[in-house]
């Protein structure tokens, strides 16, 4: 997916559910940590939405996650089994947030989850706004996942987490 590509065509619903698939496993842990950390609170109003979490793909996750940890010092988790994301650990004052080799389109990126009370809400907006939708929702085991590009085509997560 290159999000320059202003001619691109929106993904079919079958390849949206086949890329949501793979993010649902890269996703499904590290947003349970971050729903236990207090991050499950609804914004303030006045506050607008918060910033939660965030996401840094790449191909190769074991040269990512020694990177990040030898520039920033960063407490990085390794992932427990496949297709699950290494863990990186908030630090004071931060969120937490994944290193995650997604094994197909896009490699590269950096995605900001930004929690909303109704994605598909907010997918309109997107689009009245003239935005794009890229993938989602995707219900995942700890909530509801959606990612869009904005008028830059930044790729920016919608999420919400699970009730309970």
């Amino acid at each position: 997916m290159d999000s320059s590509d202003s001619s691109a065509k929106p993904l079919s619903r079958r390849e949206a559910i086949r890329r949501g698939t793979t993010l649902a496993a890269a996703v499904s842990v590290p947003f349970a940590a971050a729903s236990t950390s207090g991050a499950d609170e609804q914004p303030a109003p006045s506050g607008g939405a918060p910033v939660v979490h965030f996401e840094i793909g790449c191909r190769d996750s074991t040269k990512t996650q020694k990177f990040f940890a030898q520039l920033f010092g960063w407490n990085i988790i390794p992932p427990a089994a496949a297709n699950i994301p290494a863990m990186i650990a908030a630090a004071k004052g931060g969120i937490d947030g994944h290193i995650t080799s997604l094994g197909h389109e896009p490699h590269h990126y950096v995605a900001i989850y930004v929690q909303v009370d109704d994605i598909p809400a907010h997918l309109a907006k997107v689009e009245a706004l003239g935005g794009k939708k890229i993938v989602g929702p995707i219900d995942v085991p700890t909530g509801t996942f959606a990612w869009f590009n904005d008028l830059d085509g930044n790729l920016i997560a919608l999420w919400k987490p699970k009730a309970g």
